[in-house]
């Protein structure tokens, strides 16, 4: 007999086919949801030598685990670690790896509930919290001293859509020993995998293009086997873990991501592209167009440009009455779905920063945000022009 072929498993193959964990001898084609909270380990009491692998679904249950392996193998990682949310995902990381005295470095653009977390609970752990601009080399440098612990990344940033050269920050941790942590949300796995560059933990909101529905809240983080177990006991103690029917959703979710992305690039590509052309529009921010600053390091840190537009109205336009008469698009925050929503920032989803600081970043009232869903391309750009007559 010849060698058995092997197979090269691409993106989408993995993202499909998992490691079979939680299927058991029946091997169904769709995981199982293990819709139990505790499990019975008597066989402990009859003699058995090893400890049960899952024992309390807060420390561990099939369904979930079996997706925190498929994201981890997605991201080039190791292991994973599921959250009840994106914001559990974060702040049971940073929690676990940081203690009083220490010291982290973050961008002035993160997202606005990163920012609050960041401002107004971390520092009662007597956690200090230094806010600088990411894309400068000396700023990281100069920032950094004996009491710093960790590097925190959005790229890109939301909703700024400003990227940082993840290469180079961390190279810059290691050479101070440091620890690097990315919220990759806005690519998902299939666009950017910052592993590959040498972070160390890297965070998603599920909720966003994992799920790809808009009916689970989630977060994971993944890293090396030896890095999450660093996280893991804390985070547990958190008590912010996944439940496991929503796993079971992220896992369906999976399974379409790659064809999703392609089409939510696509989509926002074209959509970009028609935003550029209005005389009602100031700027528009989108990876993709070679009118982005960064545009050429988009190209070699991402896959393709992702699924949201941001772009600025031009000074005195009414804003409430663009959106009032865009019918396709939901006013709401979140993304990633397969619907398209658009939401101004300065009032939703970065509320709770103060205006001084969305003043320094370019959050304005004029700034829109669009997560570009699935729809057909031509109704979305239709009902956008339709919506520009009316200003």
């Amino acid at each position: 007999m010849g060698e058995k072929k092997k197979f090269i498993r691409g993106f989408a193959t993995r993202s499909i086919h998992g490691s079979n964990i939680a299927k058991g001898e029946h091997a169904p084609v769709s995981t199982p949801i293990f819709q139990t909270s505790t499990f019975d380990v008597k066989r402990v009491l009859m003699g058995a030598q090893v400890r049960p692998e899952f024992i309390y679904t807060r420390g561990g249950n099939p369904t979930t685990r079996e997706f925190e392996q498929k994201m981890a193998d997605l991201e080039n990682a190791e292991m994973g670690f599921a959250f009840a949310s994106g914001m559990g995902a974060i702040a049971g990381t940073l929690l676990s790896l940081l203690e009083a005295g220490n010291e982290i470095i973050t961008d002035n653009e993160v997202y606005g509930g990163t920012w609050s977390l960041l401002n107004h609970y971390i520092g009662r752990h007597g956690i200090k919290v230094h806010f600088i601009d990411m894309t400068d080399e000396t700023q990281i440098e100069d920032t950094i001293n004996e009491k710093t612990r960790l590097l925190y990344m959005e790229s890109p940033m939301n909703p700024t859509l400003k990227l940082v050269d993840i290469k180079q920050i961390v190279r810059i941790a290691k050479e101070h020993n440091l620890i690097t942590a990315i919220d990759n949300t806005f690519c998902s796995p299939y666009l950017q995998n910052p592993i590959d560059f040498g972070v160390d933990y890297v965070i998603h909101s599920c909720t966003k293009y994992i799920g790809g529905h808009g009916d689970a809240l989630g977060g994971i983080t993944v890293g090396s086997a030896s890095d999450i177990i660093k996280i893991m006991p804390e985070s547990m103690d958190l008590g912010a873990t996944l439940s496991p029917f929503n796993a079971w959703l992220f896992l369906r979710g999976l399974k379409t991501l790659e064809i999703r992305m392609q089409r939510h690039c696509a989509n926002a590509l074209s959509l970009a592209k028609f935003l550029e052309s209005q005389d009602k529009v100031e700027r528009v921010l989108y990876p993709g167009l070679p009118s982005h600053p960064q545009h050429e390091l988009a190209k070699k840190q991402m896959r393709d440009f992702g699924g949201i537009v941001s772009f600025y109205l031009k000074k005195g336009t009414n804003v409430t009455e663009f959106v009032k008469h865009l019918e396709i698009p939901a006013y709401t925050v979140s993304l990633g779905d397969a619907d398209t929503f658009i939401e101004d920032p300065f009032n939703l989803s970065h509320f709770s920063v103060p205006r001084k600081v969305k003043k320094a970043v370019g959050i304005t009232k004029y700034l829109l945000r669009v997560s570009v869903g699935l729809e057909t391309i031509e109704d979305l750009i239709d009902d956008f022009e339709n919506a520009f007559q009316h200003l």
